[in-house]
């Protein structure tokens, strides 16, 4: 069982670069890792690998039937009918194995999005295609809902594609990785943790060819300085100029040097040390340099004078059927750094979106990011951004160039990936002077590079910040209070810990 994709070429129509150029796999049954920074082409491969796009160029070659899993849980997949329907063993071990409630294709609406992604999985292993490509399956999940996820993809024995920024999830299934990056895919043996130690080692190496090559071009280019200073003096010497006019014997010499050669030696060797400085020069740019994506991110964020910048009366908040959420008396200080706990399911967003769009204490400057944004907010982000002044969107895209991802992109029209539109949104909000972030699941879709960036800009800030993050080193980092939510059946208690 084989998938094989021959000279794959991807654009998109309003793109002048291409995602994908040239790219050649051939992958067996189990599961291959595709890893690479945000906007490099991943999803798209996946798309183009399961008949969803059609190539440019190239051709895939599948070994039957495909499906695709998409990054955005907003939507229900759409077999879920069938899903439902259907009672035999395969959809019954899934349901039990993902934990899925018999109730949740009604009121998918209301599931979060843990609930939704585990649902996803669910259909997308219940159909047993013989190509499988996940697109980031463990994001929104909770730890023993990763668990549950990885249990059952541990069991597909069909060729898996799998996009994710979940190192563990990516070593413990992985059998190869595809690196893709800008202009080039290549295959890795082994899983995350093997093939970025092998992509570092040869990164050492490469560089530590270059730096031998530049040095070596240094050094023929101190020579052939050196020889044309000799060059220029023995010019002097052979001119005939400086001679008084009675100097016989001086005009001989100087004859003598011309006719026997002397002067052609040189230019060979002249001519020789030039070839030496081509071939050095070619040797060095056939060097890729070590591209460093990235750098420092900062926020603008400051604390608020008053004592509190927010609070919520208590109140019985629903979730959606017989759901709900018991929510005390809530206050959060001026510098506040408060993390919501909880399973999938226990209202965590719910209470975070009631937050934001509570009427705050005025003259405090709140950002609200949700877990995701659909297509039409994504629309709303990026024509806003487009109407800004030329000073606002190059501080912009300055700041999104340090999280990593190339503004070209959003400047040329081309679409962008989940995790570049979050770039797009945390660079926009991390340069206002907010009083309170109100971050849901604020990492999702964020390659490796970014999270660490955005993990130490907000560590830095002054502002207050009430987060939703099922990262626990994210937490650790930046909280130290606890809004912890209890489930007990159909309720929902939250407890205040500091």
């Amino acid at each position: 069982m084989l998938l094989e994709l021959r000279g794959l070429s991807f654009r998109y129509p309003a793109s002048p670069v291409a995602v994908l150029q040239d790219v050649s796999l051939t992958l067996a049954a189990g599961w291959t890792g595709v890893v690479g920074a945000n906007g490099v082409g991943k999803s798209t491969l996946l798309q183009l690998a399961c008949g969803i796009l059609s190539p440019s160029g190239g051709q895939v070659r599948l070994p039957g039937a495909s499906y695709y899993c998409p990054q955005s849980t907003q939507t229900a997949p759409p077999e879920l009918e069938d899903f439902v329907a259907d009672w035999g063993a395969v959809a019954g071990r899934l349901r039990a194995q993902l934990h899925v409630g018999d109730d949740w294709p009604w009121r998918f609406a209301t599931l979060s999005h843990g609930e939704r992604k585990r649902l996803q999985v669910a259909v997308a292993l219940w159909r047993q295609p013989h190509v499988l490509a996940l697109d980031e399956p463990s994001n929104h999940l909770d730890a023993e809902g990763r668990a549950w996820v990885l249990d059952a993809l541990r069991e597909y024995r069909g060729v898996g594609l799998l996009v994710s920024h979940d190192r563990a999830l990516l070593d413990a299934l992985a059998t190869r990785c595809v690196l893709l990056q800008p202009g080039q895919a290549q295959v890795f043996p082994g899983n995350y943790s093997e093939t970025m130690a092998q992509v570092r080692q040869e990164a050492a190496a490469r560089q530590h060819a270059r730096v031998s090559a530049e040095q070596r071009l240094a050094r023929l280019r101190q020579e052939m300085q050196r020889r044309q200073a000799d060059a220029a003096r023995s010019d002097g010497r052979r001119s005939k100029r400086h001679l008084a006019r009675g100097d016989s014997d001086g005009r001989a010499r100087i004859g003598l040097a011309i006719v026997s050669g002397k002067d052609a030696v040189a230019g060979r060797r002249s001519a020789q040390l030039e070839r030496r400085l081509e071939r050095a020069a070619a040797a060095v740019a056939a060097i890729d340099p070590l591209t460093r994506q990235g750098g420092r991110v900062w926020s603008e964020g400051q604390a608020h004078a008053g004592n509190w910048v927010a609070a919520l009366p208590a109140q019985r908040l629903s979730l959606g059927g017989a759901l709900s959420l018991e929510v005390p008396d809530l206050y959060v200080g001026a510098r506040d750094r408060i993390a919501v706990l909880g399973p999938n399911g226990a209202g965590k967003s719910s209470l975070l979106e009631l937050l934001a769009r509570q009427e705050g204490r005025p003259g405090v400057r709140t950002l609200y990011v949700a877990q995701e944004l659909d297509a039409a907010q994504g629309a709303r982000l990026i024509e806003d951004v487009r109407s800004r002044s030329t000073e606002e969107l190059g501080r912009l895209l300055a700041m999104v160039a340090r999280l990593g991802s190339a503004p070209e992109p959003l400047l040329s029209g081309g679409t962008l990936s989940p995790g570049e539109l979050r770039k797009l949104c945390l660079a926009a909000g991390l340069q206002q002077e907010v009083n309170l972030f109100i971050l849901d699941e604020v990492t999702n879709h964020l390659d490796l590079p970014a999270m660490e960036a955005l993990e130490e800009a907000l560590s830095e800030s002054a502002a207050a910040m009430v987060v939703v993050s099922h990262d626990a080193r994210f937490i650790a980092r930046l909280c130290t209070v606890q809004w912890r939510i209890a489930v007990d059946g159909e309720q929902r208690m939250l407890q205040v810990v500091v």
